[in-house]
């Protein structure tokens, strides 16, 4: 008798470990299904905004090429919506070009325009989007990467300026 319960009080802890292995692996389980239900929904609303073309990327870093990034303290954002693209972005880097338009004023991304071409596609990673908009005689392709989750990165790219990426994220236009 003093055997089993050795034996017993022995085996205890394995199946102690092995319950507890199991609950936890049960917790991972529900964490991923509610992560992945999450995603979906996510994606969905991103799905609406972009096919309706009415979203708004809100851009928390700068990253400037040969330089590092920049965390931006203040609100800068990009509003698509009714055809029309609002941006407000900051600009640093080179510039190839010193424009003598008198309708582009500023150095920066920041303008109203009516929007150029538009596209956008859905991988297994998140979205992609594409615009593009004529400021002057400055082309800008604006280049939107969007995960699951909403976060984004913006690459604006200029037929007459170094290009440059923001990250940030998606949500619905103001």
């Amino acid at each position: 008798m003093k055997k089993i319960i050795v034996v017993m009080l022995l085996l205890f802890p394995m199946f102690y470990n092995v319950s507890g292995q199991e609950k936890s692996t049960v917790t991972k389980k529900d964490g991923k299904v509610q992560r992945s239900l999450e995603e979906k929904i996510i994606m969905e609303k991103i799905g609406k905004l972009l096919t309706d073309t009415a979203f708004m990327f809100n851009a928390t870093d700068m990253m400037v090429r040969g330089g590092g990034n920049v965390d931006l303290n203040y609100t800068c954002d990009v509003q698509v919506k009714n055809e029309i693209v609002k941006s407000y972005l900051p600009f640093i880097g080179k510039a190839y070009y010193v424009s003598t338009d008198t309708d582009v004023k500023n150095s920066g991304f920041d303008f109203t325009l009516p929007l150029q071409y538009y596209h956008f596609n859905k991988n297994k990673s998140g979205y992609n989007a594409v615009l593009k908009v004529k400021n002057g005689t400055d082309l800008l392709n604006y280049r939107f990467y969007i995960t699951k989750t909403g976060c984004a990165t913006l690459t604006v790219g200029s037929s007459r300026r170094q290009s440059i990426s923001f990250y940030g994220s998606i949500s619905e236009p103001n």
